[in-house]
């Protein structure tokens, strides 16, 4: 059986989990600086959402949170990063300027038929490679081409593809240790900087490729 693979630098030896939970595997040389981030020893820390001081590890929401927060209600989730039906995707691959409608969460792409479930396709405001992926209301949404550690996703965003290639939000849950990502939270050319520490370096990194397009 494989060794552990570090979720901060992605080295093997000496990464094992952390706070009693099998989903945070961190290694000896990240995990002084990361077990600030995500409680040292389950130590008492700042609150991960709102700043308070006295939060600890919450190994379900794979997150260091306040009393108040964790039990917070779950926030509505944000209609820009709703799955779009495939009229909108349509729109997106031929363009603002031939269908006189400016949808900028439908990306540009060069093809008019129907993408398939991990059909990769260029983002018409950044540049960046995603897949489309349906979802079981038979919408369509586009998802970064890389999974992540689900505890460094912030709910809401996290995305789960099943075994038949259909793409579900998994909200706050985290039935897996990885999760996919929507191009639509990180795309530069449509939000701005996110404050979640890994959204925004994906963020940055899309943002760079979009500058060398340029």
């Amino acid at each position: 059986m494989a060794e552990p693979r570090c979720d901060e630098c992605g080295s093997r030896g000496t990464a094992r989990p952390r706070n009693n939970d099998p989903y945070m595997v961190i290694c000896d040389d990240c995990w002084p600086e990361g077990g600030l981030r995500y409680g040292l020893d389950n130590e008492p820390t700042n609150c991960k959402r709102c700043n308070r001081p006295g939060a600890r590890w919450n190994g379900y929401e794979r997150a260091v949170l306040c009393r108040p927060c964790l039990i917070a209600p779950e926030p509505e989730p944000d209609p820009s990063r709703e799955p779009v039906s495939i009229l909108e995707v349509f729109a997106g691959m031929a363009g603002p300027e031939d269908t006189g409608v400016e949808d900028a969460r439908a990306p540009h792409a060069t093809t008019t038929v129907q993408p398939a479930a991990t059909a990769t396709t260029t983002c018409g405001q950044c540049g960046a490679a995603a897949q489309w992926f349906m979802t079981r209301s038979k919408k369509w949404v586009l998802l970064e081409p890389v999974a992540h550690p689900t505890y460094l996703v912030p709910e809401g965003t996290r995305w789960h593809i099943d075994q038949h290639n259909t793409a579900l939000n998994i909200g706050r849950a985290n039935p897996t240790d990885r999760c996919r990502v929507c191009h639509w939270d990180v795309c530069p050319g449509r939000v701005p900087a996110p404050t979640s520490p890994h959204m925004l370096a994906l963020w940055r990194n899309n943002e760079q490729r979009q500058r060398q397009a340029l």
